[in-house]
């Protein structure tokens, strides 16, 4: 004990453990290195496949809308995220697959790293390239190959993935150092190749049949499992290795996800139905993971395990969607990604939005719903509750009714807002204890109030916001996101309390914002409560307590702020309405 004492106080014991920690973590890199050159070695050795046998009734009703998407990649443009359509290819008309054309970074200097040796440096948005590399656009490629029979695209896939074999050569390069990139990726190689075999044969696929594999055997050995907080990642990379298990016939792997995916399922969503995430736009995000995963090994996958909490969590996304625009709330990070767009890009030319119809109607579309696990696609109206007071509300939705405690402190400041309803009518109220989310709607109205939560990386400094609408028009709403890594103040901007509505004071943030982009501390506002014709919550800091009360009837909405210690300042609708991004990327 002495000597380790002695070796403290000298400093020898610290540098020994950084030393062995070192060593240990150049042990795992180099082990997992010679694991992925077996895997170069064994990519030939292949086993038989499966494609996925998609009906040619999907396709047609959109053929003008895959072969705009699909010209538009042929003359080297796409959409990126919400940044809008761009040009990827240098002046020789060359797919460039590691540059950030928004802001203009080359990630090619790292085509050469390990890809568990990449560190970035923060300029330039990764998810940019990332983006480019997911071959979304393969999907329209061969839907017009082979409705069109056209070489023209099927060569444009061969010429892209000769550009990504040469320029991101596994397992070097920015797009293997993030498994769900890799998992999105073989999805969409996947369902490209299964369409694809409708007209080509066996040997004019080997190409895409290589990749995959090596995609495939990749994920075996990286599904970002984290035994603490798990996330989207993980969830997003063993519903991408259910497909490719059912893809390669590997009925034990298959097996062994499928567990997998049944428990993530049961831990990632809540008993209400919401994400744990405490985002709206990561929720729809990792339901669309399990319903295409599900839906493309429905044969074999055993849904009835799952299927009432996925009809929760489905009728979450509808229960908050906006009537109005027909949008959920952007609650916490929205980064506008899919797991699989079956369905082109552009809808009428407009980039497809984030509402709750992706999933219901063009994933599970009536007669493929029928067939699977829903007798009745309306389930969710069953939920749907009508109400005529306060009272009533309470009793079906089991508020609890509590005074607010208001003593003790040295002094009250109030803000009150009314807006007058022209429409009334009757309003749906919907709960949402787990995710922290009241929701009162109906065709003209729409009012979301943001309580409770836990921290989550994608968690924004939210407590007691209020998004607003009335009479078909936006009072104020959540501002969503913009970005992540490419501008550290536009990322806090955002996160930041300031830019919500909330009660709002001249003191700190309601958890601070680290240097940490993807890291925030537990959103500290009370359960929603019931008192005198009111819902309210309250969050306590620096031994403040801050309140905020609505009230909604036919004809008028009332929302009170109470601070028991420090001043309430003025909020500026206008302010915040101006930093509204419906995607990420997009102001």
């Amino acid at each position: 004990m002495k000597y380790l004492k002695l070796l403290q106080r000298i400093g020898l014991f610290n540098f020994s453990k950084k030393i062995i920690f070192k060593s240990l973590r150049r042990l795992i890199i180099i082990t997992s290195y010679f694991r992925d050159c077996y895997i170069l070695i064994g990519r030939e050795k292949l086993r038989s496949v499966s494609f996925f046998k998609i009906k040619d009734e999907v396709f047609i009703n959109f053929l003008d809308d895959y072969k705009y998407t699909a010209d538009m990649y042929i003359n080297n443009k796409c959409i990126l995220l919400g940044y809008g359509v761009f040009n990827i290819s240098d002046e020789n008309g060359k797919i460039e697959i590691n540059k950030d054309f928004v802001n203009e970074t080359d990630f090619s200097y790292l085509s050469n790293v390990y890809y568990k040796n990449i560190v970035l440096n923060g300029v330039g948005d990764i998810k940019v390239p990332w983006e480019v590399g997911r071959f979304k656009e393969f999907i329209s490629l061969s839907v017009c190959a082979v409705f069109f029979n056209d070489n023209i695209y099927f060569d444009k896939i061969k010429s892209a993935m000769d550009v990504f074999e040469k320029n991101a050569k596994f397992p070097f390069g920015i797009h293997w150092a993030c498994p769900m990139e890799v998992s999105i990726r073989m999805v969409n190689l996947i369902v490209s190749y299964s369409i694809l075999r409708k007209f080509f044969q066996d040997n004019e696929l080997e190409f895409l049949k290589n990749s995959i594999n090596v995609h495939y055997m990749y994920l075996n050995n990286n599904d970002e499992f984290n035994f603490g907080l798990r996330n989207n990642h993980y969830f997003c990379c063993i519903n991408a290795l259910l497909i490719g298990a059912y893809f390669f016939n590997d009925d034990r792997k298959f097996k062994k996800i499928e567990r997998k995916i049944i428990t993530e399922f049961n831990y990632q969503f809540n008993n209400d139905g919401s994400n744990f995430e405490a985002s709206t736009c990561y929720h729809r995000y990792s339901l669309e993971m399990v319903a295409w995963s599900t839906l493309l090994t429905y044969q074999k996958f055993d849904f009835h395990e799952i299927k009432d909490l996925f009809l929760k969590a489905l009728n979450f996304i509808i229960s908050i969607t906006n009537n109005i625009d027909n949008n959920i709330p952007i609650i916490g990070d929205n980064d506008s990604g899919f797991f699989l767009r079956l369905h082109p890009l552009f809808l009428d030319k407009k980039p497809y939005s984030l509402n709750s119809n992706y999933i219901l109607n063009f994933i599970y579309p009536q007669n493929i719903a029928d067939a699977i696990f829903i007798k009745n696609s309306k389930f969710y109206k069953d939920n749907v509750k009508f109400f005529s007071s306060i009272k009533d509300m309470r009793n079906v939705l089991k508020i609890e009714e509590k005074r607010p405690l208001v003593k003790g402190f040295n002094k009250i400041s109030k803000k009150e807002y009314k807006f007058k309803i022209g429409n009334g009518g009757n309003f749906n109220y919907f709960l949402f204890s787990d995710f922290g989310l009241f929701v009162v709607k109906n065709k003209t109205f729409y009012c979301s109030f943001r309580f409770g939560g836990r921290s989550c990386g994608h968690m924004h400094n939210d407590a007691l916001s209020i998004e607003l609408w009335v009479d078909n028009k936006c009072i104020i709403r959540d501002p969503g996101t913009y970005v992540y890594t490419s501008s550290k103040y536009d990322r806090n901007l955002y996160r930041s309390y300031r830019s919500h509505f909330s009660p709002q004071t001249y003191s700190s943030e309601q958890n601070r914002l680290t240097d940490s982009l993807f890291s925030i501390g537990n959103n500290i506002s009370d359960h929603i409560k019931i008192w005198n014709g009111y819902v309210y919550s309250y969050l306590e800091d620096e031994n403040d307590r801050l309140y905020r009360f609505l009230k909604i009837n036919k004809n008028v909405v009332e929302i009170l702020d109470i601070s028991l210690k420090n001043d309430l300042v003025d909020i500026s609708f206008d302010d915040i309405n101006q930093l509204f991004c419906l995607d990420y990327g997009k102001k």
